[in-house]
């Protein structure tokens, strides 16, 4: 990657639209840089939900230009012992938690090298212990879309980072459980099943599949898309994440199935169709 900066900052966390903890973060950026676009990536994360940050950043980075810096804040581990942290990866740089939050995108972009954030520059003076958001993370993620400080500079090399396993399902000989990780605003429920997990147990479209959540069972078509069911009929498919979506068409999914971000999912082949 090369050291060009866009000026770009994509921003995430769980603060919410209206809160005073974007806007002061978004401050504090144009202060050392009124030239920077700061892009709300989401301010709705759910609160304290690393995974469901993890996956709104896996799935949007892509489309952002090759030197984006990434503002990421979900942080329930603020002010611990937990690392502060700045990935370069061959397109673009994140800066958060160590926490799991960032490592998923990060390594769809390729990890380069982590420094932990130790370099006075990157820090308020007077900084809080409750809030790296505003006097760590933001000043820091300015710092590098500005070109005012070299990655190098940042702090040590960090070779331990925490992993998160929230993309990761159990693949047993017939059988796949995962679980729910997000449902979106059409009430579809995003799983953390992938495309290649439901080959390697033989299921492919057409097929019937066993749902099972919370211990009731449901038999549904694995479709290509949601109008391949009539209009208020449920279905599996694979969504634009590239991750197993239970559906309605032109409904709401996790009412009809009474379902929330968390709750576990089994599924297995129940009858192969021909295409």
């Amino acid at each position: 990657m090369s050291d060009e900066r866009t000026g770009i900052i994509g921003e995430i966390c769980d603060f919410g639209d209206n809160s005073i903890y974007v806007a002061s973060m978004k401050g504090v950026i144009l202060s050392i840089d009124p030239k920077i676009t700061i892009v709300d990536i989401s301010n709705e994360v759910r609160k304290f939900d690393i995974a469901h940050g993890s996956f709104i950043l896996k799935n949007v980075v892509k489309y952002f230009p090759d030197n984006t810096v990434f503002l990421c804040v979900v942080d329930p581990g603020v002010g611990s012992k937990r690392k502060r942290i700045v990935i370069k990866t061959k397109r673009s740089y994140f800066v958060g938690p160590d926490n799991g939050l960032m490592i998923y995108a990060a390594e769809q972009e390729g990890i380069e090298e982590i420094r932990e954030i130790t370099n006075p520059k990157c820090i308020l003076e007077n900084a809080s212990t409750t809030f790296d958001g505003r006097d760590v993370f933001a000043p820091t993620a300015a710092l590098l879309a500005s070109g005012k400080i070299k990655f190098e500079e940042i702090g040590p090399i960090v070779q331990d980072y925490v992993k998160s396993k929230c993309f990761e399902a159990e693949i047993l000989e017939n059988t796949i459980r995962g679980r729910v990780i997000d449902i979106d605003g059409f009430g579809n429920i995003i799983t953390n099943i992938k495309s290649t997990d439901i080959k390697k147990i033989g299921i492919n479209v057409d097929d019937l599949i066993e749902i099972s959540f919370k211990g009731k069972k449901h038999i549904l078509h694995l479709r290509k898309t949601y109008s391949d069911e009539p209009p208020g009929q449920p279905l599996v498919l694979i969504g634009s994440s590239g991750l197993l979506e239970v559906s309605v068409n032109q409904s709401h999914a996790n009412i009809l199935f009474n379902c929330n971000v968390g709750d576990h999912i089994e599924i297995k082949l129940y009858k192969k169709c021909k295409n």
